[in-house]
């Protein structure tokens, strides 16, 4: 389950960063973003959603369907997001 949960993390990830950032790059300017922190804070904010917010926030993450698939995927991208033999890496997110 842990590696269906990450491949749909990153899966989702990925689709929202590339359309992101066509959508930006498309106005012919030098694009920096940080898809990671976006999709951090969008979560946050779609953990204390609901109804038509809730679904936007998922169509717009590309998220899975499933409610439990969505909170396995965001679990399993936390969790691998963490653990680089050798490295320590902590976030803070402010809403």
């Amino acid at each position: 389950m842990a590696e269906t949960s990450s491949s749909a993390a990153a899966d989702s990830s990925t689709a929202f960063a590339l359309a992101l950032y066509g959508e930006h790059a498309a106005q012919g300017k030098n694009v920096l973003f940080s898809p990671a922190s976006l999709i951090a804070a969008l979560a946050m904010v779609w953990m204390g959603s609901r109804g038509e917010t809730a679904e936007e926030i998922v169509q717009t993450l590309r998220l899975p369907q499933d409610p439990e698939a969505r909170k396995a995927a965001f679990a399993a991208l936390a969790s691998q997001s963490r653990s680089f033999p050798g490295c320590t890496i902590s976030g803070a997110n402010v809403l």
